[in-house]
């Protein structure tokens, strides 16, 4: 797994009783999902240039640890798989950057779409050659 996310928890972000809201760890990994695929050859200049855009879809999240206001987190993604119509199954972590704990696990199906309509688009084979690799 590569580092894609650093950044911490702020008051706003967290309930009544002073825990992150789920939203905001799928928030989160949706950025650190971002990072990923300009990793791959996919960052917004190129999207943008060929009228697509990033679409997660699935997410199946196993939380672990409460995070608090003020606490330093790091997210850690890798594709685990490769689909149909260009779909990529990423593994993604939010973990605690001080003490190492995982606050978060999740398992994401992220694909290219038309900005206009939002049809599915193939990978294109070098970002699906960096994939595989």
């Amino acid at each position: 797994m590569i580092e894609v996310y650093r950044g911490s928890v702020a008051t706003w972000e967290c309930d009544e009783m002073g825990h992150l809201n789920v939203r905001y760890y799928t928030q989160k990994a949706a950025e650190g999902v971002d990072v990923l695929f300009h990793r791959f050859g996919l960052g917004p200049s190129v999207l943008d240039g060929r009228g697509w855009r990033l679409e997660l879809g699935d997410t199946h999240t196993r939380f672990l640890r409460e995070a608090r206001p003020g606490t330093a987190l790091l997210g850690r993604a890798a594709p685990l798989a490769l689909g149909p119509e260009g779909r990529v199954r990423i593994g993604f972590e939010l973990v605690h950057a001080l003490s190492g704990e995982i606050a978060a696990g999740m398992v994401i199906e992220a694909r290219l779409v038309e900005r206009a309509g939002g049809a599915p688009v193939p990978l294109p084979p070098e970002a699906r050659a960096r994939i595989e690799a």
